[in-house]
């Protein structure tokens, strides 16, 4: 081998040991507790950037009717939704999930038919035992609240080792919503940000043609027990 060559593959050589030696001091870093911070900032950054955070309850949202009824209404949030209202495979209604911190997010759904059925606090203690089977902690037991105008429930378990949700269960026209403020670490700010948000929620007027009993069967076409709602 030549000199020329000779020396071209040991510069390649150095530069491949600096580069191997680089990549470890930096994956070593991250692997820190400092490193992991700086990487959920900057994901949260991008996350904020996303969907326009700002602090001010600049967007509106709008949640419209569905085509069985299921009741639309209006919110004001910080951010944009993530994503647009739908129904999905299970027939639930994901209404929308908006960012009201740097790590705190509010989101709201509407139930299926079948679950009409059921009363916000018996929904709430289901929610629960599944939680509970699961490992979560629950931090506090249903109780009485209100929500968009509506008797509610309200419970708080954990989302994480330092986060939690705060979350409520209400009825409207017999449907079941539930909305919850999803804390990933401690912030009593973010927290009071969206429940001031919250109490912008504005029922829409129905569709012509609209009937709170609109739906009476379920996704197979059995009878729909008939709907309660909390006294």
């Amino acid at each position: 081998m030549v000199t020329w060559q000779r020396q071209l593959l040991y510069a390649v050589m150095f530069l491949l040991a600096v580069w191997s030696m680089i990549y470890g001091v930096v994956s070593l870093a991250l692997m820190t507790p400092q490193g992991r911070r700086w990487r959920q900032r900057r994901f949260w950054r991008r996350v904020s950037g996303e969907l326009g955070y700002s602090r001010a309850a600049r967007y509106p949202l709008e949640v419209p009717f569905s085509v069985d009824f299921r009741p639309g209404y209006t919110i004001r949030m910080p951010s944009r939704t993530s994503y647009p209202p739908g129904i999905g495979p299970d027939l639930t209604r994901k209404d929308f999930i908006a960012m009201v911190g740097p790590r705190t997010f509010v989101s709201a759904l509407c139930f299926s038919a079948e679950h009409r059925h059921l009363l916000a606090e018996r929904s709430a203690h289901i929610a629960l035992e599944n939680l509970r089977n699961h490992g979560m902690r629950i931090y506090e037991e249903p109780a009485p609240s209100t929500m968009a105008g509506e008797p509610a429930v309200r419970y708080v378990f954990s989302l994480s080792d330092r986060g939690r949700v705060i979350e409520w269960k209400f009825k409207r026209d017999g449907w079941l919503f539930a909305v919850g403020i999803q804390c990933h670490e401690p912030d009593p700010e973010a927290e009071d940000r969206a429940l001031r948000c919250l109490q912008t929620w504005q029922w829409s007027d129905p569709p012509e043609g609209y009937s709170p009993m609109s739906v009476t069967t379920t996704r197979d076409g059995a009878p729909l027990p008939a709907p309660q709602s909390d006294p």
